[in-house]
């Protein structure tokens, strides 16, 4: 059995689509951006108090003022829906802790073992009243 040399196949390769490309343009030469062209997004100043004094505030293509477009991002980042827009009979997220027999019980039903579980719960609200 002869012993491979990857190396010297893989240069071979290399060169063989070197050459293979000879005259062909590349996707950064085909889609107009070179690197002089390129801007690097993390190469934006720094947002400073001097330099947001002198800024352009935005909503799309119209100028706004500086308080306008602050309260704008403000609601932009705001997480979550808007208030108003869930149904009153939503589920909500909570944490319990339950004991591992409860929770193995429930799991071992399968996908959906959350829904069974309150399914459960409004069953027993049927015929108990929590204390």
């Amino acid at each position: 059995m002869t012993k491979r040399d990857i190396f010297s196949e893989l240069t071979e390769g290399f060169e063989d689509l070197a050459a293979e490309r000879v005259g062909k343009l590349t996707l950064n030469e085909s889609s107009g951006v070179t690197p002089s062209t390129w801007v690097d997004p993390d190469d934006a100043p720094d947002m400073s108090e001097a330099n947001l004094e002198h800024a352009v505030w935005r909503i799309g293509e119209r100028v706004v003022t500086r308080e306008e477009g602050a309260a704008a991002l403000r609601a932009a980042v705001t997480r979550g829906r808007p208030v108003g827009t869930t149904k009153p009979s939503a589920k909500q997220a909570v944490t319990v802790r339950d004991s591992p027999e409860v929770l193995a019980a429930f799991k071992a039903t399968g996908g959906g073992w959350q829904a069974h579980m309150n399914d459960a719960l409004r069953d027993w609200l049927r015929t108990h009243k929590p204390v």
